[in-house]
C-alpha cells in the first residue's frame, strides 16, 4: 500500500477475510470490500469466466518493483554455502542456463511449463508462460535488494533481524563467480547490480 502512496494506518480499513485470495476476490466482486490483493491464477479464472472487466488492477508486482515468487526465490544457510559451495554453485549455474534457454527458445518453456501447468490447471500455461519467461523471472537472478529490505521490514520482529541490512543477508559471490567465468555474454554494469 505504501508503494501505491497509501498510508495503511490512515487511508484504509483492513477487513479480515481469510487467507485465500480467491475468497477476497469473490468478496470484492460481491461488493463486500473495495480492494484486495490477488494472484495471477485468480485473475486468469476471472478472465475465463468473463468477469475480469468487473475489476480494475491498480498495480502488479512488476509496476511496484516487487519481484517475488516466480520460482527463483532460493535461500541456503551460510553453513551449507561453505560446506557445499560447488553443489550450490552448480545449482545456480543450472538455474541461469535454464533461464537463458527459456528466453532464447520459448518453445522449451512452453513445453515444460505447459506440461506442469496443464496438469495443475488446464489452459493456465498460455496465461503464465509469457510472464514467467520475460517478466517475473530475471535474466540474471541476482538478489534484489529492495525485496530483501521488504522482507526485513515485514519480519522485523523475528530474532536475528534487528538492525540487519539486505547486504548482511545476501551473498552474491556465486553469481559474481559465474559472471567472471563467462557464463553470461556480457557482465552487468555495477549500477545494475541489486545488492548493496
Amino acid at each position: 500500500m505504501q508503494r501505491l502512496g497509501l498510508n495503511p494506518d490512515q487511508d484504509v480499513t483492513l477487513v479480515p477475510f481469510g487467507s485465500r485470495s480467491v475468497q477476497r476476490l469473490n468478496a470484492l466482486l460481491q461488493g463486500e470490500i473495495d480492494a484486495t490483493t490477488s494472484n495471477e491464477d485468480n485473475l486468469f479464472d476471472l478472465e475465463r469466466r468473463g468477469d475480469l472487466s468487473k475489476v480494475r488492477v491498480l498495480a502488479d508486482n512488476e509496476s511496484l518493483k516487487l519481484y517475488i515468487g516466480a520460482g527463483v526465490d532460493f535461500a541456503v544457510t551460510r553453513d551449507l554455502l561453505t560446506r557445499s559451495r560447488n553443489t550450490v554453485k552448480g545449482f545456480v549455474q543450472a538455474l541461469c542456463e535454464a533461464i537463458a534457454l527459456a528466453r532464447d527458445d520459448r518453445s522449451w518453456a512452453d513445453r515444460i511449463y505447459g506440461a506442469l501447468l496443464e496438469r495443475q490447471r488446464p489452459c493456465a500455461a498460455e496465461f503464465h508462460v509469457p510472464d514467467l519467461c520475460k517478466g517475473a523471472i530475471p535474466e540474471r537472478p541476482f538478489a534484489r535488494v529492495e525485496n530483501v529490505a521488504l522482507g526485513i521490514e515485514e519480519f522485523a520482529a523475528k530474532p536475528g533481524l534487528k538492525n540487519k541490512k539486505p547486504g548482511d543477508l545476501v551473498d552474491d559471490s556465486i553469481m559474481r563467480e559465474l559472471e567472471s567465468e563467462g557464463l553470461f555474454p556480457t557482465p552487468l554494469p555495477e549500477a545494475a547490480r541489486h545488492v548493496e
